[in-house]
Order: structure tokens, then sequence, then C-alpha cells
């Protein structure tokens, strides 16, 4: 095919946007244009015609071609401006201990290869179907298996809902109650949901988790709460048994009152069994589950999942379907056969034992200066993190020298709506995603800050 008329086309279309030709100038002929240009008749033909297709060029018979009225709906073309370079961060950080990582190491490459290989040659015809808004019947088959082996909790695939993150199914859930209802979310918390909730025009409480929980949710009219029971980050709480029944108690109280429960980073538990949900022990219908494979598999492997009570999942099926899965058919068979196989379960293995091991050279680490008095550390038995407290500074000077080293981490107090002085000093250390070489770098921070306060 000759491809020099759209060459030709293009030079032409593009004198008159820039009305180098005015309305009812005519063009060059075919054959003085083919000389001019070095090009054959055909060419020329081929190119006036695609310009009179899309009516930037008309013909008279036995006169020729003439530009047709566009010049004052068409703009001159302007030079792009150049291409600037990727910012460079404001701060360039060496050491992170804010992110939710996973050792890239971990990561069982050559399995997932495997696993793709296998999802392209078994599920091609499914590759091509639409995905069911609720996400992939296969996927949520395999989570209701993994979720029973692991966590005795007894789920229906048809409740579970597939969405690319948490924060997703956060919205999706929040159009499903409504953004007029008066929220709650357990002091502390992470801050993310507190931004979604914000961002979503949502009234909410902050409520301590140190004082009486139902009584200050009646208190403060609240219809639905927020909490992770099995780990409340930052600080690690767990709801006991009797609060954990209580809670569930004032929910069932009211018709409409629910209890999001936030489960993230409940498969690391470093001793004992994994804490029951609440959505297990639930018999009224009153738990929503929330949970995500970032935290096991990698944060940027946004696959999340929502399990809703009948009631809601009806109202979920005639209010809120028109959302589309926003997860590829692709990555959810990809998962569904990684879980399948057992690949899932391995790899929580294997990353458990690995932030076993880098837990217990942290701590051996700091062990000096938890002796001389100058650090306590908070450990919590469930998670990837624990609490760092400094006996002298301020937190201002605390944030800046970590900055001014290069190293990303979070104040408790980034967790908390309200004041918390007792925290003033505490920093979350997070070390799910580095390795030796970075603890070493911290612990020297550390000690170069203490020096500076005697």
């Amino acid at each position: 095919m000759d491809k020099l008329y759209l060459k030709l086309y293009d030079q032409i279309r593009q004198d008159i946007i820039d009305k180098k030709y005015v309305h009812n100038q005519k063009l060059p002929s075919k054959r003085s244009l083919a000389a001019t240009s070095g090009v054959s008749i055909k060419t020329v033909e081929n190119a006036y015609y695609q310009l009179m297709l899309e009516g930037y060029i008309y013909s008279k018979e036995k006169s020729g071609f003439y530009v047709d009225d566009v010049n004052n709906y068409m703009t001159p073309s302007i030079t792009a401006p150049a291409v600037k370079k990727e910012e460079a961060p404001a701060h360039n950080y060496i050491l992170d201990l804010k992110s939710n990582k996973v050792n890239r190491e971990l990561f069982p490459d050559s399995i997932w290869r495997k696993v793709m290989r296998e999802v392209l040659s078994s599920y091609d015809d499914l590759l091509f179907e639409t995905v069911p808004y609720n996400g992939l019947y296969k996927l949520r088959v395999s989570i209701s298996n993994y979720l029973k082996a692991s966590k005795s909790m007894d789920v229906q695939p048809d409740r579970i809902i597939i969405g690319a993150g948490v924060e997703y199914l956060y919205m999706k859930l929040f159009r499903l109650l409504g953004n007029d209802r008066h929220y709650a979310v357990a002091e502390p918390s992470s801050a993310n949901i507190k931004a979604l909730m914000k961002a979503s025009g949502i009234n909410y409480s902050a409520l301590s988790l140190s004082d009486d929980l139902t009584d200050s949710l009646t208190r403060e009219n609240c219809d639905i709460i927020n909490i992770s029971p099995s780990d409340n980050y930052p600080t690690g709480d767990i709801l006991n048994i009797s609060d954990r029944i209580k809670l569930l108690e004032w929910a069932n109280e009211k018709k409409e009152r629910y209890i999001i429960e936030d489960d993230f980073d409940s498969e690391y538990r470093h001793k004992g069994m994994p804490i029951k949900s609440m959505q297990s022990i639930d018999v009224g219908g009153k738990v929503i589950y929330i949970n995500t494979f970032s935290k096991i598999i990698g944060p940027s492997f946004r696959i999340g999942y929502m399990i809703l009570p009948p009631k809601l999942m009806k109202r979920y099926e005639t209010s809120v379907n028109f959302y589309s899965c926003s997860v590829p058919s692709f990555e959810q068979l990809a998962l569904a056969h990684f879980i399948d196989e057992g690949y899932l379960d391995k790899n929580i293995n294997r990353i458990r034992r690995n932030n076993r091991m880098i837990r217990e050279y942290f701590l051996k680490a700091c062990r000096p200066l938890i002796e001389s008095g100058d650090i306590t550390i908070s450990d919590s038995e469930v998670g990837s993190y624990f609490l760092m407290t400094f006996k002298r500074g301020t937190h201002e000077a605390l944030s800046k020298h970590f900055e001014e080293h290069g190293i990303l981490i979070s104040s408790v107090l980034d967790s908390y709506e309200k004041s918390a002085p007792e925290y003033e000093r505490t920093f979350v250390v997070n070390y799910s995603g580095i390795d030796e070489e970075g603890i070493d770098v911290f612990v020297k921070a550390v000690h170069e800050f203490i020096q500076t306060y005697p």
C-alpha cells in the first residue's frame, strides 16, 4: 500500500490548519503537486481524496481542488512544549519505614510466571468475557475456601465482592450505606480511612478504644463504626471477646447499625493462633469484612475483597451493581490459581519467617539503647511493625532528624484525630520491606539523635 499519500495528506492538512491555504483557495493540480513533491499522480489523488472525505477540501469539475470553509474552526498548530523530566521527589529518602512493603526478594517470580502461563493456556475464552460486577466466581470461591481454612470463616462466594484495593471498596461501601450516616472510627487508626471519609463528605467521630466504646457510640449517635479488632494500628491493641460481643449487641439494637471490620495485617501473627474475626461470630448480619492481598503479595498488587451480610448484599445487587469490577479477569484468574495450588500459604509462611528474622535482628540491634533507657519498644504480636518511644527530644526535633537522614517514618500522632501527648516522642517502625543493612542505618541515626540530647 502507498503510504506516501498519508505523509502528503498530513502536510496539506497542516497547511490548511495553519492558514497557509485559506477558504476557497485553489490547491495545486495533481500533476503539478506530483512533480514538486516527487511522488506519483496516484499518490496525490489518494491524498486529495482523503482530505475531501474529511471535509478539508472540495472539488469543482474540470477546475480542480479548493480549500473548504474550515479555517474558523481550526487552531493553528503550536509547537508542543518539551517534555519535562520527572521532577525529583522533595525528599530523597534512603530508608522507608513507613510504607507497607514486601521484601522484593521474597516474591516467587518463577511461580507467578508459571501461574500466568497456565491461566493464558487454560482460560483463553474466559479472558475475553465481561467480568461480573462482583468479580469472577472462580476467585470468589478460592477466597471463600482460603478464609475457611486459614481463619475459620464460613463465607458463601456470592457474598464476596472483588475490587482494586481497599480504598475502592470503601468508596463503594460508603455509597451503599450512605454518606449521610454518622460514622465512627476507632482511635487511633490509619489516616487513610479518615481521608476517605472526608473525601466522601462523611461526618464521623474518632472514638478512643480506651473508653467504653459502646457508650461512646451511643453518646455520639453513631450508626456505623470502622475498626480493626485483631490489630488496631498502630498500637496493636486487640479487642477482647467481651468487648466484641458488646459491640455486636450494640449493632443489633438498631436495624441500620453496622460494623466495618478492617482485618488488614492479620495474617502476620508472631505467636499463637490467628484471632477469630468478628465476622466469624456475627449471627445478626451486622459485620462488613474488608481485607486485601497487597500486604501478603505486594503493595502494587491491587486486589482486595469485601464480604457483605446477606441483607446488604441484596441491596448491593439492586443499587450499586452499576459499578463494574475494577480488577482485570487475568489478574483474578492468576490469583485464584495462586490460592488453589497452595502458593499463597507458602508465600505467607515465607514472609512470616523473614519478618520474624528481621524483627529479632532489629530488637537485638536496639538492645543497648533499651538497656540504657534511651528508648522503649512496644512490640505488637500482630503485623510487621513496633513502636519506638524516645526518652528525650521533641516530636519536631525527631521528625526533622529522621528527614535529614533520609528516613521516611510515621509518628503515632499521625494516627490520632485528637491530642495524644503520651505519644509525643513515639514513632511507628515498619520493618516489612527492609533488610539488615537498612536496620543498621536506622539504629545509627537513632544513636546520633540520642547523642544530640544527652
